[in-house]
């Protein structure tokens, strides 16, 4: 495994694709056992980045992989890398209050562009 550095800093685009990328996210903030500050990003409009909210430089660094494979290698649909991304979840994600519409609202706009890559507008 290549190590790339700090997170907030790697650039997708400049990363050789793969056809699966794993990741997770500090689970402090999450956590039942930690602070239970939530997943916060200020690339979303929060006040701060928790260590959790980096979940969100993952789902970047896998969209702009996938736009510099679309662009620079001709792959179209369900060619484009990374062609899966597994997300190690923590338990206490969930239950947190407010926790579910930040989950299912970023699951589902990266969902949506990805089907968009793959099957068209």
């Amino acid at each position: 495994m290549k190590h790339l550095g700090d997170i907030t800093k790697i650039n997708g685009a400049a990363i050789t694709p793969v056809d699966c990328i794993t990741f997770g996210a500090p689970c402090q903030d999450l956590s039942v056992a930690g602070a239970r500050a939530g997943m916060k990003h200020e690339a979303n409009g929060d006040e701060e980045t928790t260590r959790s909210g980096l979940f969100f430089e993952a789902i970047r660094i896998i969209e702009e992989m996938r736009e510099n494979d679309r662009l620079s290698n001709g792959r179209a649909g369900q060619y484009v890398r990374p062609r899966f991304a597994i997300y190690e979840n923590v338990p206490g994600a969930f239950s947190r209050a407010g926790a579910i519409p930040v989950w299912a609202s970023e699951i589902e706009e990266f969902c949506i562009a990805v089907t968009k890559t793959h099957f068209g507008e």
